[in-house]
């Protein structure tokens, strides 16, 4: 039986690609995720990949029973790629081929694949291409770059766009390629544009880059400072662990969970496996095992937190010591967050998710991050609204490290929900200031004055001291003018005020997609 011939569509669905991987002469045949095949020759593809002369090597004469045969013989490599990024790929590896003109939209899947295969020269074809558009679309640039991590490029990118008028750019410098990069790369980018003369300095790009943060880069806010406490290694906490909660007092450990950093926690299979569905399946595949050792990509001081979920007992940031900082405990919190969710500990991340209200408050900007990294939106839309109310905090300036770990889109969605609140505070604001809004007869002309720069403290959100404020503006107003009405109506006219404030904050909406 023969080989389909161009574009012709076989029994399984299989289709052949056009010229010249259609001819039907390769040695090998490619199959890719839409199910098109390519007739390729192995000495090209090894020459060109060091990945594919791995995989050929060990593919060759396996004999096994599921190994992909055409209708003549040949043998069929399935692979992850679209039939368009390997024709490109393919073409730019075969010494026949013209390079192929690829479009801006393809340089990202270009770039992968030459990554994966770790194809020099598709690699430096689109590293090239890439440059090639940095006039034309910066900032569409500087968001492929960070996400191919070429920080050389993105540098570029980042340059010309300070060199251009701002208004030639979207809002916030945002395009949607910076959907696929980092909220810090996007807040570096920022922060750049915002510093154009700093930046001619060598000193400058000595301490600065945008696909990962250099620490000595300057961004970080004085509030959001390291640690005062460090917490205690790995081995540490769990050999203090095992000796104070002693759970293998009656029943002897029958499992080691062997952490990324070589140090083995001693656990129970039963217990493991009923708290993770995870756990359970590694422990199940090394059950050949006596005594039972799984491995897990994890460092102790991470397998800690994930033992205290298994089984049961306080997470370390509920009860800490004074001593242990917010920054501290909140630190510690994201990161086990993140190994709750990839071990599936659901009863874990329920509990926790309750005890995140505690830290919320303390932290109100990184709350915003961890709570759109973990999903928890209506946690998110708390603490964004603390983070943009609290007079500490200059949303477009204030750097923090779970940036690193969401992307730019919750930054951007940050800093609209912002400027909107901004500007409906404003709005309100100079209503009030610049008109009076109870009937002129409560107003005495002689305390004009006094009323307008009462105007100019309004509170933020519902006081709690409310008796204390009526006091002191009562003693106060009552100490120029005498006049106690004066005082019941500039008290009426703030809780109205406050009233029009809470209802246009309240149609603010913060963006989580």
């Amino acid at each position: 039986m023969t080989d389909l011939l161009n574009g012709e569509t076989g029994r399984h669905g299989h289709t052949m690609a056009n010229s010249p991987f259609g001819r039907g002469d390769g040695d090998i045949i490619l199959l890719t995720s839409d199910l098109v095949r390519f007739s390729v020759h192995k000495i090209i593809l090894s020459l060109s990949s060091p990945v594919f002369s791995d995989m050929l090597t060990l593919g060759e004469n396996s004999g096994h029973p599921d190994d992909l045969i055409s209708e003549s013989g040949i043998p069929m490599v399935p692979v992850t790629e679209t039939s368009d990024s390997l024709d490109i790929f393919l073409r730019l590896i075969y010494p026949t081929c013209r390079p192929p003109v690829v479009g801006f939209g393809e340089i990202p899947s270009i770039m992968e694949v030459g990554r994966k295969y770790q194809a020099t020269g598709v690699i430096k074809f689109a590293t090239k291409a890439l440059q090639a558009h940095i006039d034309e679309d910066p900032l569409t640039v500087f968001g492929v770059a960070c996400r191919m991590n070429l920080e050389v490029i993105a540098r570029a990118a980042a340059e010309h766009v300070v060199r251009l008028p701002a208004h030639t750019f979207s809002t916030f410098y945002y395009v949607p390629e910076m959907d696929q990069i980092s909220a810090g790369s996007f807040f570096r980018l920022l922060w750049h544009i915002r510093r154009p003369n700093a930046a001619t300095t060598k000193e400058y790009w000595k301490n600065f880059s945008f696909v990962t943060r250099n620490p000595s880069d300057g961004t970080t806010s004085a509030f959001n400072l390291g640690a005062s406490h460090r917490w205690k290694c790995g081995e540490a906490l769990i050999s203090s662990w095992c000796t104070e909660a002693n759970p293998f007092e009656r029943h002897p450990p029958d499992l080691t969970v062997r952490c990324s950093d070589g140090v083995d926690a001693p656990a129970h299979c039963l217990v493991l496996s009923l708290a993770s569905p995870v756990l359970s399946d590694l422990i199940a595949a090394s059950s050949h095992e006596l005594p039972a050792v799984i491995h897990v990509t994890e460092p102790s001081r991470l397998v800690y937190y994930l033992l205290l979920a298994c089984y049961g007992h306080t997470y370390p940031w509920v009860h800490a010591s004074p001593s242990i900082s917010d920054v501290d405990k909140f630190s510690c919190f994201f990161q086990a967050m993140h190994v709750f969710t990839q071990y599936g500990l659901r009863s874990a991340l329920q509990q926790s998710r309750v005890l995140f209200q505690s830290l919320l408050k303390a932290n109100p900007l990184r709350s915003y991050f961890v709570a759109y990294a973990l999903g928890w939106k209506a946690e998110a839309r708390v603490a964004a609204t603390l983070a943009v109310s609290d007079p500490k905090i200059d949303i477009s300036t204030a750097y923090v490290a779970e940036m690193e770990s969401v992307s730019a889109k919750a930054y951007l969605n940050l800093l609209k929900y912002d400027r909107d609140v901004a500007a409906s505070r404003n709005t309100i604001f100079n209503t009030y200031n610049n008109a009076r809004q109870l009937p002129d007869h409560l107003y005495p002309d002689t305390a004009r004055n006094l009323i307008k720069g009462f105007y100019t403290y309004p509170s933020l959100k519902f006081r709690e001291d409310e008796k204390v404020c009526i006091a002191v503006a009562q003693r106060e107003i009552e100490k120029e003018t005498g006049n106690l009405g004066l005082t019941l109506n500039l008290i009426k006219e703030s809780r109205n005020m406050e009233a029009a404030l809470q209802t246009a904050l309240s149609q603010c909406v913060l963006e989580l997609d």
